[in-house]
């Protein structure tokens, strides 16, 4: 893949960043090695982070998916997959207001961390945790919030841009 804009360009060297996540690193290092002998450019990559899995995991799982919310969950599944999510807090909500929870192992505190952008907000959201002063229902309330306004704007934006969708396809490119 790597390459594949260089060929699609009859052969005009085209720089390429691939994102990916770190699992990817082997390959692309390989490809770097290879890249200038077989008369392409190294490719470049920028790596993104794995997003915790809703059930607790380290990562996400396609084959799980509950693990993770899609673009394409309604209303009623996102409120369900929240609602199931593991959380970082106490068995009781009395133990929660009395010991607090662990933000840092929570997949909900995860996703308020890439769902808000004001990370004063991100930061109280922590430290109640941390102290006790919120308990995980209502954090997850609060996630719901903010991913059902998320995919609102984004099923919009979706629907827009679904008739372009042919112009960024390479294999439309391909002739």
């Amino acid at each position: 893949m790597a390459f594949l804009p260089t060929e699609l360009r009859g052969g005009e060297a085209t720089p390429t960043l691939i994102p990916c996540a770190i699992d990817q690193d082997p390959y692309f290092r390989l490809a770097r090695d290879i890249a200038e002998t077989l008369g392409y450019p190294k490719p470049a990559t920028l790596y993104s982070k794995f997003i915790m899995a809703l059930t607790g995991e380290s990562k996400m799982s396609a084959s799980n998916p509950d693990s993770a919310i899609y673009t394409l969950d309604d209303a009623k599944t996102v409120r369900r997959k929240i609602a199931n999510a593991f959380t970082g807090g106490q068995p009781t909500a009395e133990l929660q207001r009395r010991l607090g929870g662990n933000p840092d192992i929570c997949p909900v505190y995860q996703y308020h961390l890439l769902l808000d952008p004001d990370d004063a907000s991100v930061k109280k959201i922590y430290e109640d945790c941390r102290s006790g002063a919120l308990l995980c229902g209502e954090c997850k309330k609060m996630l719901q919030e903010k991913v059902e306004k998320f995919l609102k704007i984004h099923i919009e934006r979706r629907e827009k841009a679904r008739d372009k969708v042919d112009e960024y396809r390479i294999s439309t490119k391909i002739k």
